[in-house]
C-alpha cells in the first residue's frame, strides 16, 4: 500500500518573511522586438489575486495558489517553446515567451513537481506532440496544504487554442485570461445524525495518478496509472465538522471509490461505507472528476429497539464556482447487511473435542474439560458490524460468547465461544447478526441443535431433507438428512413438495399402470426412482394430475399457462436451484389421461400437450410429496 498525504489545515497558520509569493512578475526573457511575448491573467482554480506581504492564508487561498507555472506552445502541431518558472505578480498577470510567432495551441501547467517538470521540460521542440504532453502522467500528490511556507501544492492545468502570436512589436500579445483547473478532487464530510460520535474516517478506492490532461471523463482508467489504494484511516472526533479540505484525490470515472467513517450510532459500534458507485436499488454513481468537492452528509432513516439505519448523500460541486453540479442519492451505507458466511478456528483436538461441518458443530464432550473455539464471520463487505449471540436456550446457559475482533481486511470477525463441560452435549443455536438489523443473521447449530419444522409449518421454497422436516436454505444441514425436494404449494397445513432431481425416464402407461390410476395420483414405482432419493419415513412419491402440476406452478411463481393450466417457467425453476436441486428441462408426464385412450397430458416449458398413440412415449418424470 503507497503511503499517503492527510492533507490537515490547521486553525492558525504561520505567515513567514520568507514566504515564496513573488512581488514581482519572473518569467522567461522576453524578446526586445515583441515577437513571442504574450502576456495573460491567470483564473479560474487560480482565484482573482494573489496574497500580500503580512495576509494571513486560508485553505481557500491555499487551494488556489500558484508557486510557478509551465507554459508549453505548440505551432502546427509540433512544440516551438517549454517556458518554465513562470510566476505570477500580485494580480496574478504572467508573461512569458513562446518562441515564435503565428498561430499557437498553449497549455498552462501550474505547480508541476520535479518529476513532472523533469518530463515536460524534456519534450523536444520540433518534435514533440500535444498529444506527447497531455499523456505525461503525474505522480506527485493530488493536494495538500503546507502551513509553514504556503507552498502551492495543487495541480493545475490549463489550454488556449488557436491564439495568433504577433510577429513583432514593442508590446506583448495579450491572449486574456487563463483558466486554470485543478486536477484532484476534494472529499469533504459535512455532518453526521445527533448521536452519531465519529471515531475515524478512510478514503478507500483512489487513484495516486492522473494523466495530466484528459479529454473528457472516459468509463475506463488507463492502464498506465496502476491500480486505486486505500488511505490509512484517521482518527478525528465530531467537535471537527465539517471535515473540509482534508482529503485529495485524484480523478476516477469508474466510481470505485468509498469512505468509510467509523463510530457509534445509537449505543452501537458502527462502520459506514459510503460508496461512490451506482447503488443497486437504483441511483447513480458520483464519479470523481477534476475540480469538484464532494460532500458526505449521513442521516438517520429509522430508530427502533432493533433497527438503527443511516442513509447517506453526495452532493457535487464546482470547486471554483461553487455552484452544485448534481446531489446523488447513491450513497451506499452498507451497515446492516447479513453476514455471507461463517467457519470454525482452533476447534479443540483433545479432552472435549469438537468438528464443524458447514454452519454445525458436533462436541465429544469428555465430562471434565470445557469447550472453546472461534468463530469467524465474514460480513457483506466494509462497513458491515456482526454480533454473536445465543437463540437457543434463550438463557444461554452454559455458553458465553467474546471477541468480534475485525481482521486487517476490515470484513472478517472472530468470535471466541466457551461452553462449560456440564453443558457440552447440550444443543445450541446461535446467530451471526448485523448490528444494526438483527433479521439479518446467519445461524449456527450445536450439537444437532435442529431447527427443521413439520410440514404442515413450512414455507414456500423451503428444503425438504430426508428426515421429513422442512428447512430454509440457509439453515440446512447435511447431518438433517439428504436434501429430497423444495415446498412448492401449501393449502392450510397440506401441500406439495417437488424433487429436486428427475426420476427414469418413463412411458405413460409405465406411469399409470396401463391406466389403472389414470386422472389421479401415480404412485412412483420404488425401482423407478432412478436419482430421487427415498421419501420420508411414512410419504411417498407421486406423479400429479394436469390440475395438480398446474397449481403447484402457479404457487412456485410460474406465469405462463394453456387454458388455464400452468407449466414451468423460470421462476419454478428458479426456486428448485435456489434448493440445491436441478431444474426442469424437456417433456413431463402427467398422471392425466387426454381426450381419448390413446393419449396422455404432458408438459413442458411452452405448453400442455396430448397428441394420439402417445402414450407409449417416453417423457421425463418430476415426481412429487404430497401431505
Amino acid at each position: 500500500m503507497k503511503k499517503y498525504i492527510l492533507f490537515i489545515m490547521t486553525a492558525v497558520m504561520s505567515w513567514c518573511m520568507s514566504s515564496c509569493i513573488n512581488e514581482e512578475p519572473l518569467s522567461s526573457p522576453v524578446n526586445n522586438s515583441g515577437e513571442g511575448n504574450i502576456s495573460f491573467t491567470l483564473g479560474g482554480s487560480a482565484g482573482a489575486k494573489a496574497l500580500t506581504r503580512g495576509e494571513t492564508p486560508t485553505a481557500q487561498d491555499c487551494e488556489k495558489h500558484i508557486d510557478h507555472l509551465h507554459v508549453v506552445a505548440f505551432k502546427n502541431g509540433l512544440l516551438t517553446a517549454v517556458v518554465k518558472d513562470v510566476v505570477p505578480d500580485q494580480d496574478n498577470n504572467c508573461v512569458a515567451n513562446v518562441g515564435g510567432s503565428g498561430t499557437m495551441d498553449i497549455y498552462f501547467i501550474a505547480n508541476a513537481d520535479a518529476d513532472l517538470a523533469a518530463l515536460i521540460e524534456a519534450l523536444t521542440v520540433g518534435t514533440s506532440t500535444p498529444a506527447d504532453l497531455e499523456a505525461l502522467i503525474a505522480t506527485q500528490s493530488p493536494g495538500e496544504y503546507e502551513a509553514s511556507d504556503y507552498t502551492g501544492k495543487f495541480l493545475m492545468v490549463g489550454m488556449v487554442g488557436s491564439v495568433t502570436v504577433q510577429a513583432s512589436g514593442a508590446t506583448s500579445t495579450n491572449i486574456g485570461t487563463i483558466n486554470l483547473t485543478r486536477l484532484a478532487a476534494r472529499i469533504d464530510i459535512a455532518a453526521m445524525p445527533t448521536g452519531f460520535t465519529i471515531s475515524s474516517v478512510q478514503v478507500c478506492n483512489y487513484y495516486t495518478k492522473s494523466l495530466l490532461m484528459r479529454d473528457g471523463n472516459t468509463a475506463t482508467m488507463p492502464e498506465a496509472l496502476g491500480s486505486p489504494t486505500d488511505m490509512t484511516a484517521v482518527s478525528l472526533t465530531n467537535g471537527d465538522l465539517p471535515y473540509t479540505g482534508r482529503f485529495f484525490v485524484y480523478e476516477d470515472p469508474t466510481s470505485q471509490l468509498e469512505v468509510v467513517i467509523t463510530g457509534t450510532y445509537a449505543s452501537k459500534d458502527v462502520t459506514a461505507v459510503v460508496s461512490f458507485a451506482a447503488p443497486s436499488g437504483g441511483g447513480a454513481a458520483a464519479p470523481i472528476k477534476r475540480n469538484s468537492i464532494y460532500t458526505i452528509s449521513l442521516a438517520a432513516s429509522s430508530e427502533t429497539s432493533t433497527v438503527a439505519e443511516l442513509v447517506g448523500s453526495i452532493t457535487v460541486k464546482d470547486w471554483d464556482e461553487g455552484a452544485t453540479v448534481t446531489a446523488q442519492n447513491s450513497a451506499i451505507i452498507s451497515n446492516n447487511a447479513a453476514p455471507t458466511a461463517v467457519a470454525f478456528d482452533n476447534l479443540p483436538t483433545t479432552g472435549s473435542t469438537a468438528t464443524a461441518d458447514g454452519n454445525h458443530v458436533t462436541i465429544t464432550p469428555d465430562g471434565t474439560t470445557d469447550v472453546t473455539f472461534d468463530v469467524v464471520v465474514t460480513n457483506a463487505s466494509k462497513g458491515n458490524i456482526s454480533k454473536l449471540v445465543c437463540k437457543y436456550p434463550v438463557t444461554g446457559k452454559g455458553i458465553t460468547i467474546s471477541g468480534g475482533d475485525f481482521a486487517a481486511d476490515g470484513v472478517t470477525q472472530t468470535f471466541t465461544v466457551n461452553i462449560t463441560a456440564a453443558c457440552a452435549s447440550d444443543p445450541y443455536i446461535l446467530e451471526a447478526q448485523n448490528v444494526l438489523k438483527n433479521t439479518a443473521s446467519l445461524s449456527i447449530y450445536i450439537n444437532d441443535a435442529d431447527p427443521g419444522v413439520a410440514l404442515a409449518d413450512a414455507a414456500l421454497g423451503m428444503i425438504v431433507a430426508s428426515n421429513g422436516k422442512a428447512y430454509t436454505t440457509s439453515n440446512y444441514y447435511s447431518s438433517y438428512g439428504d436434501k429430497v425436494a423444495v415446498v412448492g404449494y401449501k393449502e392450510g397445513t397440506g401441500g406439495f413438495a417437488i424433487a429436486l432431481v428427475d426420476a427414469e425416464d418413463q412411458t405413460w402407461n409405465e406411469i399409470t399402470n396401463d391406466g389403472a390410476n389414470k386422472n389421479d395420483y401415480c404412485v412412483l414405482a420404488d425401482g423407478k426412482r432412478g436419482n430421487v432419493p427415498a421419501a420420508p419415513t411414512g410419504m411417498t412419491w407421486y406423479i400429479l394430475t394436469r390440475g395438480n402440476y398446474s397449481a403447484l406452478f402457479q404457487s412456485m411463481g410460474s406465469t405462463v399457462s394453456t387454458a388455464s393450466y400452468y407449466y414451468y417457467d423460470s421462476n419454478v425453476n428458479t426456486m428448485i436451484t435456489a434448493a440445491g436441486g436441478t431444474a426442469l428441462s424437456g417433456t413431463y408426464w402427467s398422471s392425466a389421461e387426454g381426450d381419448n385412450a390413446y393419449r396422455g397430458w404432458d408438459f413442458n416449458d411452452s405448453c400442455w400437450g396430448s397428441v394420439n398413440d402417445s402414450k407409449s412415449l417416453t417423457h421425463n418424470v418430476r415426481p412429487v410429496l404430497v401431505w
